[in-house]
């Protein structure tokens, strides 16, 4: 790949999103967050600009930028933390913005720099994590490496795996060196630290994969939809797991878990006792933890720990509606891709970051965006690599 000015730029704005989604970062150096966070609004700006001028705005910036515009609304009416609004909406826009422009101008190099990228920072926090395992701030479960948090490693491991697939389709190979030590080393990453999650989520992405590369008929994005909605309700709302052996077996047996997910069901409860107290606006965003969770012995103010109820807390009704909308729009892009390799492997990864939002919240980080605005973009990547040989 030639060093030339435009991928400079793709490689600048490609590290700021990327150590944007590192807690560790943004706590390490005020100095670095602000100048991350300045990067990241010059890129929303350049790219919304271009974009106004040649009057092709996609339909999943557009839902996103909706999304922002309500939680700002949300926190207006609720939490008055304007701070975390505006670094959470600059990044979650910017990111969309980013891939969205990127994409119709430099599909190949873009994918190929946030390949890079995201493997420089997988490989250099495992070998940090082997040189010093009691990480660079706090301790135990609250531990701070280079990538964060040890269950903020999957979104990092799940993104580069997404781009190095992806890159490997465009240079006709089934599974590049660098794609399989990208997953040898992302196993390695969540089974050091033994992060449930992320052992499931990329045992789940590599079955999909290699399902959807042998059957004839595809799986659709819908169909995932639907069945996760179900077990999502099932679980969260009515409690399955303690009446399905075979769920509570895998949990307990395998995973070493509760059958509370490490107490989620009682952050669940009081966050829908909080959600339908402003069901419509919600509470807006807010910096850290919002929600008030009384355990047997101690009181916390956590997140939802759970994507869509957090989604549903911060910005009601109203916001969760045009999430599902953006949700809906990978849905309907994929299904009308043209090349099943582009689609499949954007509809596994999809399902891997839905996955992860089933016990964390995901969309703080700009990875989710990168992830989800790539697969909303399918159309331009076939376009510009296939029409016209860029």
């Amino acid at each position: 790949m030639k060093i030339c000015k435009h991928n400079i730029y793709l490689y600048i704005a490609t590290i700021s999103f990327v150590l944007s989604s590192s807690a560790y970062v943004k706590i390490a150096s005020n100095l670095l967050s602000l100048c991350i966070d300045a990067i990241q609004a010059l890129v929303l700006i350049y790219c919304i600009f271009h974009m106004l001028k040649k009057h092709n705005i996609d339909r999943f910036l557009i839902l996103v930028i909706l999304f922002y515009v309500v939680l700002g609304v949300s926190t207006f009416i609720g939490s008055k933390e304007y701070t975390a609004y505006i670094v959470y909406a600059i990044q979650g826009v910017g990111a969309v913005a980013f891939i969205s422009y990127a994409l119709q101008k430099y599909p190949k190099d873009t994918i190929r720099i946030l390949r890079n990228i995201l493997f420089l920072f997988v490989s250099m926090n495992l070998i940090l994590m082997l040189v010093k395992p009691g990480g660079f701030l706090g301790t135990e479960e609250q531990t701070y490496y280079l990538l964060g948090l040890r269950i903020s490693f999957t979104p990092f491991v799940l993104c580069e795996l997404f781009f190095a697939l992806l890159n490997d389709c465009f240079e006709n190979k089934k599974m590049s060196v660098i794609t399989g030590v990208s997953l040898i080393i992302g196993v390695i990453t969540v089974w050091i630290k033994n992060v449930s999650t992320g052992i499931v989520t990329i045992l789940v992405v590599m079955i999909l994969l290699k399902i959807m590369g042998t059957k004839k008929k595809n799986i659709e994005l819908y169909q995932i939809y639907i069945l996760y909605s179900i077990i999502y309700i099932l679980i969260v709302g009515f409690n399955i797991q303690y009446h399905i052996p075979f769920l509570s077996y895998f949990l307990q047996d395998i995973l070493g878990k509760d059958l509370t997910f490490d107490n989620r069901t009682t952050i669940w409860l009081a966050t829908i006792s909080e959600i339908i107290k402003q069901p419509f606006w919600g509470h807006g965003i807010s910096g850290g933890g919002a929600v008030i969770v009384k355990f047997q012995y101690r009181i916390a103010e956590l997140s939802a720990h759970t994507q869509f109820l957090e989604t549903l807390y911060q910005g009601g009704i109203i916001a969760f509606t045009f999430f599902i909308c953006m949700c809906s729009q990978i849905g309907k892009v994929t299904r009308n891709a043209l090349k099943d390799k582009y689609k499949n492997i954007s509809i596994c990864f999809v399902t891997g970051f839905l996955i992860m939002m089933f016990t964390e919240v995901q969309m703080t980080k700009a990875l989710v965006f990168l992830v989800f605005a790539t697969a909303a973009n399918l159309n331009k990547i076939q376009d510009n690599i296939y029409n016209k040989g860029v």
